[in-house]
């Protein structure tokens, strides 16, 4: 089975480079803030029994930390 990759927090050219040498379907996540500053994620992507691999850029890391941490713990 295909392993998923989840480019966070947007494609990249290094993800898509990733996903074409290891033949692997792009993961999707609905990513947004609150008006009053909270998160909401959602995954798409069926993950169940998969291998999943987050691509995350981490270029201003204070603006995406936490949303990655709540990405890869609701994948786990």
């Amino acid at each position: 089975m295909k392993p998923i990759i989840f480019d966070f927090p947007h494609s990249s050219l290094l993800g898509n480079s990733i996903r074409k040498t290891l033949a692997a379907e792009e993961g999707k996540i609905i990513l947004r803030n609150f008006p009053d500053g909270e998160t909401y994620l959602r995954i798409l992507t069926n993950v169940q029994n998969r291998n999943v691999i987050i691509n995350a850029s981490l270029f201003y890391p204070n603006d995406w930390i936490l949303s990655l941490f709540f990405l890869a713990d609701a994948l786990h």
